[in-house]
């Protein structure tokens, strides 16, 4: 099932109430409008006095408020809306340390001196990563115009292999980031990129 963020399910509830707010405020005008058009007729026919008919409203609604526009209700949810959107997070950001150790001590020691480690970790040799670095490297996904330049694709390639071999939570992006000492966010980009490499026809 599809992961909501807090910020997405409060938009949702926001949205949610705000269109039964409009629905209601629809369907009370519509009765105004209709109580309206009855005691006109009434008042046309005789059957009540014109003086009477202030006694009859059964709804809150004032005239002037409906002529004026006003809607506190709406505009209060859209403000929320307004506000909730002003920031990034809805709850304030917390440093998460992180290290890039593992990663670099994967590609630049036991690449080299200890080849089962390395295997343990990616489910290839290092023979095997080398040549598939060479099969990938000038693929487009890892090429921008960006004044940021992208990680180094062994790095990214690391990444993805090492989310491939694993299962379960080991897998999960908060797992995986965690280990490379990088943000949630890149281990999806860097899965995306990959497996488009991965797949292209021309692999």
């Amino acid at each position: 099932m599809p992961c909501i963020t807090d910020m997405q399910q409060t938009t949702n509830d926001l949205i949610e109430a705000y269109i039964v707010h409009l629905l209601g405020k629809a369907e009370a005008e519509a009765y105004q409008s209709d109580s309206d058009l009855a005691s006109s007729d009434e008042e046309m026919m005789g059957f009540l006095p014109a003086d009477s008919s202030p006694g009859l409203s059964l709804l809150p609604l004032s005239e002037s408020d409906s002529e004026s526009g006003l809607d506190p209700v709406g505009d209060g949810i859209i403000a929320s809306l307004e506000e909730l959107y002003s920031t990034r997070y809805i709850d304030e950001c917390r440093h998460i340390p992180k290290t890039t150790e593992n990663l670099r001590l994967l590609l630049d020691d036991h690449r080299i001196s200890r080849p089962e480690i390395f295997h343990s970790y990616l489910r290839v040799t290092p023979a095997c990563f080398d040549d598939l670095i060479k099969s990938i490297k000038d693929h487009h996904v890892f090429h921008s115009n960006s004044n940021k330049p992208q990680m180094p694709i062994e790095r990214q390639v690391a990444i993805a292999l090492y989310r491939f071999g694993h299962y379960g939570n080991a897998a999960s992006t908060m797992k995986v980031a965690l280990w490379a000492g990088v943000s949630y966010g890149f281990i999806r980009n860097v899965t995306m990129r990959v497996m488009a490499a991965l797949c292209d026809p021309r692999f």
